[in-house]
């Protein structure tokens, strides 16, 4: 760089640096945007033939949420769906 001081350089490469690094943090994915979705019980031991209920939460901190969507799998030979409930 002819005509430029040590301290324009560093300068420089300061500004550089500075705006790499704001560019690509909007390229960052936030998980702070994501939902959460939680099971409860987590796991269960049960005899043939009893019933057992799954509860499933969604929340998020900073989103309402109307409505999701998933898919729950099982092995169909161990276990059935009696009913579905949107209650809460």
């Amino acid at each position: 760089m002819v005509g430029k001081t040590q301290k324009d350089t560093m300068t420089f490469h300061f500004r550089k640096t500075l705006f790499a690094f704001i560019a690509l943090s909007f390229l960052l994915p936030f998980s702070t945007l994501a939902a959460t979705l939680d099971a409860s019980p987590t796991s269960v031991t049960v005899s043939s033939g009893t019933l057992v209920t799954e509860t499933i939460f969604v929340s998020s901190n900073d989103q309402a949420t109307n409505a999701i969507s998933g898919t729950v799998s099982f092995p169909t030979d161990l276990l059935q769906v009696v009913s579905v409930s949107k209650a809460n």
